[in-house]
């Protein structure tokens, strides 16, 4: 290989690479009181909101496009937790995947 060709290839390949999408990371907190959440934004209690952690992830990685809304896929868990009020408060972390 000549070192014009060396040089265009490895450019192509550092175009390409950078191109892809990067993954998008939010934190969330679940428990009773917004003010003893750790992280924000807060969401109550499942049991009081009817809304787990799972369906926060969907909806934080839900995006509009030109065909309309698309769900991201998406991988949501635990990151810390403890005890205290109606539910304790936990910290999850959702990743929404951006493939190309």
């Amino acid at each position: 290989m000549t070192k014009t060709k060396a040089i265009t290839f490895t450019l192509l390949f550092l175009t390409i690479t950078s191109a892809q999408a990067v993954d998008i990371k939010h934190r969330f907190c679940v428990g009773e009181n917004s003010a003893d959440c750790p992280e924000q934004p807060h969401y109550g209690c499942p049991q009081d909101t009817h809304i787990g952690a799972d369906q926060i992830g969907i909806s934080m990685c839900t995006i509009n496009t030109a065909q309309g809304k698309k769900v991201l896929d998406n991988q949501v868990i635990p990151v810390s937790s403890k005890v205290g009020n109606k539910c304790g408060y936990t910290i999850f972390e959702v990743t929404c995947f951006r493939n190309p």
